[in-house]
């Protein structure tokens, strides 16, 4: 009789580090945004995935990098599904923006590129990203 109390809590607490911390999803999603972008005042500097490598150890490192939040979310959909903001401004990036940002943050609510040197239009795709709220481009 009391192992179904037990039961219950050990459930509970896998459904919470589900919630709580991102995804292996999110963090390729992060790494290749860093990947894909020039960074010529190395603002990126800080996102370090060197030591990252099993699943215990994403305990929310990424949701603490510069210009990065969470969502915290348990849903698991596309890459970047954790994460709601992105805030890429004044970091002076250039190259194009990558063709694939619609794919992979198509659950952003705020992405900032303002005061930037992107050599490339805005991909249409963007306009797929649903939970778009908030998007600066100056």
């Amino acid at each position: 009789m009391d192992f179904l109390p037990s039961l219950a809590w050990l459930l509970l607490l896998l459904f919470m580090i589900k919630v709580m911390f991102p995804m292996q999803s999110d963090v390729d999603c992060v790494r290749s945004m860093k990947e894909s972008l020039q960074d010529p005042l190395d603002k990126l500097t800080t996102w370090q995935f060197n030591d990252i490598h099993a699943e215990t150890q994403y305990d929310n490192y990424i949701c603490s990098f510069n210009g990065v939040e969470c969502w915290n979310s348990s849903e698991g959909i596309a890459n970047c599904s954790s994460l709601f903001s992105f805030d890429f401004s004044n970091n002076h990036l250039y190259e194009s923006i990558p063709s694939h940002i619609s794919n992979t943050m198509a659950y952003v609510a705020s992405l900032d590129l303002s005061s930037n040197n992107f050599s490339s239009q805005i991909p249409a795709g963007i306009a797929n990203c649903s939970y778009l709220n908030v998007l600066k481009l100056n």
